[in-house]
């Protein structure tokens, strides 16, 4: 049964949807109070801002699909992969200048930013802010390569 039909059919009285496959119907803002969803299925049902009150869900199915947990562990297993290659990147940057502290601390400072605005917002966000902070020693990185050239001039 689709949620529209569920919605109208409540909004006339009828309240029972008991062993319904209600598999990603969207409630989202609905007045469901009272309803009984017993023994359905509600894997990917969205009930956000819904009301809900008195609703009764004895013995329904909900969750996440197998697929979208091996998606889920996919994307985690890659999200890994790219930090490595992201903390080797930096690595690798601050080993090919030498003697500068600041960049060695800079560079320390971006992966604990990194990591932490991934971890508490997102990844895109995160990817703003390393790349942003990448640049003040790639740009360190550039003076020092010109001031080597200028002194291998004279």
């Amino acid at each position: 049964m689709k949620a529209t039909e569920v919605i109208q059919q409540y909004r006339n009285g009828q309240p029972n949807f008991q062993r319904l496959n209600l598999r990603g119907a969207n409630f989202k803002g609905q007045d469901l109070s009272g309803a009984d969803f017993s023994y359905c299925q509600i894997q990917s049902a969205n009930f956000s801002q819904a009301n809900l009150t008195n609703a009764k869900f004895i013995g329904a199915k909900a969750g996440v699909k197998k697929g979208w947990i091996i998606l889920l562990l996919y994307a985690g297993m890659h999200f890994i992969i790219f930090s490595s290659l992201l903390l080797g990147l930096v690595g690798y940057l601050i080993s090919i200048i030498p003697n500068d502290t600041e960049v060695a601390w800079l560079g320390l400072i971006t992966l604990i930013i990194f990591c932490t605005i991934s971890f508490l917002q997102n990844i895109g966000r995160g990817l703003v802010a390393i790349l942003f902070f990448l640049t003040i020693p790639l740009l360190s990185l550039s003076e020092n390569s010109s001031k080597i050239k200028r002194a291998t001039n004279c």
